[in-house]
């Protein structure tokens, strides 16, 4: 891919877009510059921003979203100050703060381009939130998936479970979501969505 240019950068995201023979893919990097790219409040609001900078964007068919080299995303920053910070906000302040992520997943869900999800290392909760989100998922082959949630004591709350069903149906959902500490790879997963597409066909 060549004649990128980059547009709308940010400390935690970057566009690139023009990529492609036409110029009509777009790459957008969520990277914290660290082991776990971890979705803070602010990485959210970011990465939210991102998917909205395609609302009106003719010139693009096509949006990559990929993370870090070792980390697509480790999920919701469980130390970030501002999330922390939940315990003490007004109730209209929390209700704002914990419609981030469905805003976030909304944003890519609905976005007119083909999306596409370039997952290496591992995906983890908030992180797979995110990813199946988009169209498609592409993973590095030692990629894996984690859904931690139940065993944190936290909800599904970012709509993933819906997205979840469509895609690789309610047994594999449950095992992938009540099994908490259970790595799915890469390889894995294909069988799974190659068995639920078979059954639903």
């Amino acid at each position: 891919m060549v004649g990128g240019e980059a547009h709308g950068l940010t400390e935690f995201v970057k566009i690139e877009k023009g990529l492609g023979p036409d110029g009509r893919i777009a790459v957008v990097r969520f990277d914290r510059g660290d082991a776990i790219n971890a979705l803070s409040p602010e990485a959210l609001r970011q990465l939210t921003r991102a998917a909205r900078t395609f609302e009106d964007d003719s010139e693009t068919s096509v949006v990559v979203l990929t993370g870090g080299a070792h980390a697509f995303s480790a999920g919701f920053d469980l130390r970030d100050p501002e999330g922390l910070s939940r315990r003490t906000m007004d109730l209209g302040s929390l209700r704002r703060h914990l419609k981030l992520g469905t805003r976030l997943t909304q944003a890519w869900h609905e976005m007119e381009q083909i999306t596409i999800a370039a997952i290496e290392g591992f995906c983890i909760g908030g992180g797979v939130a995110l990813a199946v989100a988009l169209d498609f998922r592409i993973m590095g082959c030692d990629a894996h998936l984690r859904v931690p949630e139940i065993g944190l004591g936290m909800n599904m709350s970012w709509q993933s479970i819906p997205r979840m069903l469509h895609l690789i149906g309610p047994a594999r959902t449950k095992q992938a979501v009540i099994l908490a500490d259970q790595r799915i790879s890469a390889a894995e997963l294909a069988t799974w969505t190659s068995i639920s597409s078979r059954s639903r066909a």
